[in-house]
């Protein structure tokens, strides 16, 4: 399943979610010293296949711990992957192992050893770090307070243990264990930190009839640097929105096509979904312009209709000429009614798109800047113009 389809599944819950695979590229800007200074530098972390595969931020802005490591050093690797196990819990850092071996030996270890962390095989970074032996751990920091030549590579697992206990801070309370009648700075901490999205966002939720308006806003706009994916992206600025007494007007939860398409799942023999279901079974047989035909006939605002239209974005999102796709979401969207089905059209059109097109993103610019829906269209059009401009993030 694309990214797309994973979040579009996660936001409207018609089909079961999937595991898909996480791309191979992560970008981290690091501070480094050039010719002519500090400037700053894109480390790139290639590998040919991920175990564990780790969530990414847009931005990241994360600290990334790197242990560099080969598989034939099992009793030397093991106490770094004890120390780092315990880091892995913080939502400030991100743990990575990275081998230069071949997938099938790091799937072997990985089993073997029980490695919970994101670990990445066929890693040429050790030698872009000079990284001279394993195991050995690497701390890229995004925002480093001082610009150093190279990063610091340390050999020593006692030493690794050292940085672990400078960084942990303040201690952190299992996840989940709070209340409304906790105190705001528990909830507070478990909103920044509590390592379970979910429970995150329920400690937001409580903080939201806690603290006035101005201060539950300026929370959001925080935790908004350190959001991962656009799912928690969208749970926290809507939020923000139902707290923003400049808003008078609040946006429903689900839009009238999630809710259609939530009835149709938990009662799909009522006769009202007969339409959509017909229109289903011979979609595939139709035509680019029976396709547009329909879409346009199907613009009203019934249960059905909605869907009906949210399954023509699917079916053009299979078309195999993609420039043809791409011409025909970009007539639909700027008209379409239910967010619901504008971000289908948004996931549909990204996937339709190659990276580097300029006017896609452009176009999508446009639209994000009257987009309403702060939920689930506005981030899932961040994300998409950010992969199309530079090919970072959940681009596949």
């Amino acid at each position: 399943m694309s990214i797309v389809g994973a979040v579009l599944s996660a936001f409207f819950d018609l089909r079961p979610a999937r595991n898909f695979d996480m791309y191979a590229l992560i970008f981290l800007a690091c501070g480094v010293i050039g010719a002519g200074g500090p400037e700053s530098k894109s480390t790139e972390i290639k590998v040919e296949r991920w175990f564990n595969a780790p969530t990414l931020r847009t931005p990241e802005n994360r600290t990334y711990v790197i242990l560099f490591f080969s598989t034939l050093q099992a009793a030397e690797t093991r106490p770094y992957l004890e120390v780092l196990e315990k880091l892995r819990q913080r939502r400030d850092v991100l743990v990575l192992a990275l081998s230069a071996e071949s997938a099938s030996r790091v799937e072997r270890f990985v089993g073997e050893e029980k490695i919970g962390l994101p670990v990445g095989a066929r890693s040429r970074l050790h030698k872009q770090l000079k990284v001279p032996r394993f195991p050995a751990v690497v701390v890229l920091d995004p925002k480093p307070k001082e610009v150093q030549a190279t990063p610091e590579i340390i050999h020593d697992v006692a030493r690794v243990n050292d940085f672990l206990n400078d960084f942990a801070g303040e201690s952190e309370a299992p996840s989940g264990q709070f209340d409304k009648s906790s105190t705001l700075a528990v909830l507070k901490h478990h909103a920044r930190q509590d390592p379970d999205a979910e429970q995150r966002g329920r400690a937001l939720e409580l903080l939201r009839g806690r603290l006035e308006p101005k201060a539950f806003m300026k929370l959001c706009d925080e935790l908004l640097t350190s959001a991962e994916g656009t799912s928690e992206r969208g749970s926290i600025s809507y939020l923000k929105h139902l707290a923003d007494p400049a808003v008078p007007e609040k946006e429903a939860l689900l839009a009238p096509s999630s809710v259609a398409a939530n009835a149709m799942r938990d009662n799909p023999d009522d006769p009202i979904w007969e339409p959509v279901r017909q229109y289903a079974a011979n979609i595939e047989w139709l035509s680019p312009n029976e396709l547009m035909r329909d879409y346009s006939q199907h613009d009203g605002d019934s249960p059905d209709e909605s869907l009906v239209r949210r399954e023509i974005a699917l079916q053009i999102g299979k078309l195999a000429d993609k420039a043809q796709a791409r011409g025909m979401f970009m007539q639909m969207l700027p008209g379409e009614k239910d967010a619901g089905v504008r971000a289908y059209i948004v996931g549909e059109f990204w996937t339709s798109c190659e990276i580097g097109d300029i006017e896609a993103a452009e176009f999508l610019e446009t639209q994000l800047a009257k987009e309403p829906n702060v939920r689930v269209v506005r981030p899932l059009m961040e994300v998409a113009i950010q992969c199309l401009r530079t090919g970072e993030g959940p681009c596949e």
